[in-house]
C-alpha cells in the first residue's frame, strides 16, 4: 500500500475545490476552496503541509461524455500545474461529483434558508473533490 496524502481537485472558473485524504489513503475529506487566480501558489503550499504524493484532477466532462470548454480549460490549468509542482498528476471523470455534493448537503443541513451563496458554493466544490477522491480510493468511478 502507499502511503502519503491525496489531494483532489475539482478546478472551476473562479475558485478550486479541494480534499485530501488521509495518509493511508483511505477516506477523503473536504479541504479548503482556493482562489483560482493564485491556485498553483496555494496547491504549492498544500502540498507541503500535507504531504502529497499525487494530485488528482476531476475532469467535467458533458453528460454524454463529450469534451465540453470546461474540460478544455481543467486541462490547460493541468499543464499549467504539471509545469510548476514535480508530482504526479492523474485525472478522474467528475461528471455528477457536483449533483452528489448538493444532494449531500441538502440533506445534512440544518441551517436556515437564508445561508450565503458563496458558502454554499465553497462546501458544494470541496464536497464535489471530496467525493470522487473518495471513489477514486475505492476504485470505482463516481
Amino acid at each position: 500500500m502507499n502511503y502519503g496524502s491525496i489531494l483532489a481537485l475539482d478546478v472551476g472558473e473562479v475558485r478550486i475545490g479541494t480534499a485530501i485524504s488521509d495518509p493511508t489513503q483511505t477516506l477523503a475529506t473536504p479541504n479548503k476552496t482556493i482562489p483560482r487566480h493564485n491556485a498553483i501558489k496555494h496547491i504549492a503550499n498544500m502540498v507541503v503541509v500535507h504531504d502529497i504524493q499525487y494530485i488528482l484532477v476531476g475532469i467535467p466532462y458533458l453528460p454524454s461524455g463529450e469534451k465540453g470548454t470546461q474540460v478544455m480549460r481543467t486541462e490547460s490549468f493541468i499543464k499549467q500545474l504539471a509545469m510548476k509542482i514535480n508530482l504526479p498528476i492523474a485525472s478522474i471523470d467528475e461528471r455528477f461529483s457536483s449533483i452528489e455534493a448538493i444532494n449531500k448537503i441538502n440533506s445534512t443541513n440544518h441551517k436556515p434558508k437564508s445561508k450565503k451563496l458563496k458558502k454554499l458554493r465553497d462546501s458544494v466544490d470541496s464536497a464535489a473533490a471530496a467525493i470522487f477522491l473518495q471513489a477514486h480510493l475505492e476504485k470505482k468511478v463516481p
